[in-house]
């Protein structure tokens, strides 16, 4: 669902549909309010090394990841861009 949603199917709906649409438009703040999440989960147990706490690492570095990811792509994009546009004028000139 990638439109306002203005149905009567109740508060579970419209919760999926506000947190799809964040997602949609706002995919920085929804990935750094994950990483918030875990890390505070992190913080809150021990650390004493139990399987949660691994759990818990794996999952910020998969959200590392994840966030790295895009940033990436939009870098490639934007260079294949320039050389397209310089490419682009060279043959108008």
């Amino acid at each position: 669902m990638t439109y306002f949603f203005q149905g009567k199917e109740g508060t579970s709906l419209d919760q999926y549909v506000r947190v799809a649409n964040d997602i949609l438009f706002n995919p920085e703040g929804t990935i750094d309010r994950a990483e918030q999440a875990y890390e505070q989960q992190l913080d809150a147990e021990d650390g004493d090394g139990s399987q949660s706490s691994l759990a818990g690492e794996r999952a910020l570095a998969s959200i590392e990841r994840v966030s790295d990811d895009p940033q990436a792509k939009v870098d490639q994009f934007e260079e294949r861009e320039d050389a397209l546009r310089e490419r682009f004028q060279k043959a108008m000139a």
